[in-house]
């Protein structure tokens, strides 16, 4: 994943007013100035973020990683690091750990849900805060019938489609470039949240849960928000 994507993900979805939305989400329930960011993406937060704090930058896919490296250009991250963010072991805790954009939906299951869960509680603090957003239960309504965007980005035309079975999404993206038409395929699950709330209970978090950023619990909306004390 994240491979021919990388360089267009910007042009498609880049939103600098989402963006300050997750800075101040951030910012509201923070706790102290070192970060772990998990699937950093190509790096908007993350270089917002490392103006004022200490941020290491993670994903699985180099790709992404080299496109935040070719924007940082004052060297303001601290480690970039591929990883895997269901399972990772590093000689470090963090006072935060994120992880942002609905990525924890890249997990397809519960186990590696409850692995990621417990990997993030042993790297954090005490008193460390893990923050994330995910799909809310109503995704699946809005993708009941198949989503078709197509344009043209970067000189390039495109199609993005997204359609959904059971508690599954599935995005195709295909670049009609010159050399040849380049596809890729994402599936993200979307989770019971009550069920994700309870993994992260019985793991030691004390929850406050919001939906859309700033609707307290879980309401009818886009995104649940869960902030995780340690």
């Amino acid at each position: 994943m994240y491979n021919d994507l990388a360089k267009y993900y910007d042009a498609l979805v880049k939103d600098d007013e989402s963006t300050k939305l997750w800075l101040d989400f951030f910012n509201k329930h923070k706790n102290g100035e070192t970060i772990l960011e998990l699937a950093s993406g190509t790096g908007e937060i993350t270089l917002a973020l490392a103006n004022d704090y200490l941020v290491d930058a993670s994903d699985i896919s180099e790709m992404m990683l080299d496109q935040i490296k070719s924007k940082d250009i004052e060297n303001l991250v601290n480690k970039y690091l591929q990883l895997d963010m269901s399972n990772f072991n590093l000689d470090i805790t963090y006072d935060n750990i994120i992880c942002f954009c609905d990525s924890i939906n890249y997990l397809l299951d519960i186990e590696s849900l409850q692995s990621m869960f417990k990997t993030v509680y042993n790297h954090l603090k005490m008193n460390g805060v893990f923050m994330f957003d995910m799909h809310s239960l109503d995704r699946l309504d809005e993708f009941k019938a198949e989503y078709i965007e197509v344009g043209k980005v970067l000189n390039t035309d495109y199609q993005w489609s997204i359609s959904k079975e059971d508690d599954l999404l599935f995005h195709h993206f295909a670049f009609y470039e010159d050399d040849g038409l380049k596809q890729e395929y994402h599936i993200q699950k979307v989770f019971n949240p009550l069920k994700v709330i309870n993994l992260l209970e019985e793991i030691g978090f004390k929850l406050e849960i919001y939906t859309d950023f700033n609707k307290d619990g879980i309401v009818k909306g886009e995104k649940i928000f869960i902030v995780g004390r340690k």
